[in-house]
């Protein structure tokens, strides 16, 4: 979990995201995700989402600039390893739609590892009373 870092951009997203240095100028950033935190009463709610339509790409991951970023800062034990688990739940779910589209997964076998992936999900990320 060394990598796992927390990046603020110049233009105020924040994202997590395993990072490393490229050069002295840029970084990579591994499977990153948006977030955000939702405060209602006493309770803090996250809410991940992709930062890239990993649909769409070959590669979850992004080059960024020096000058792109505002700040780096470590999460959490916990947000780390929530977005770990959220990152894991994610690959699993597109290898079983790699699978269907070739045709090597049936239907029943496919609804039934989707069910199970939804049935881990943690409704909300994590929450702090």
């Amino acid at each position: 979990m060394n990598n796992i870092k927390i990046v603020r951009l110049q233009n105020g997203e924040d994202i997590i995201c395993d990072l490393s240095s490229l050069d002295d100028m840029h970084y990579i950033a591994l499977d990153p995700m948006s977030f955000q935190i939702f405060h209602k009463n006493d309770n803090h709610q996250i809410a991940m989402t992709h930062f890239l339509p990993v649909q769409l790409v070959k590669s979850n991951e992004i080059v960024l600039s020096e000058k792109d970023i505002l700040f780096v800062t470590e999460p959490t034990d916990s947000f780390a390893e929530y977005y770990l688990g959220s990152i894991d739940k994610i690959k699993d779910l597109m290898k079983v739609r790699a699978s269907l589209e070739e045709g090597t997964l049936d239907k029943d076998s496919m609804n039934k590892i989707i069910m199970d992936a939804f049935d881990n999900l943690e409704p909300g990320g994590i929450t702090k009373h």
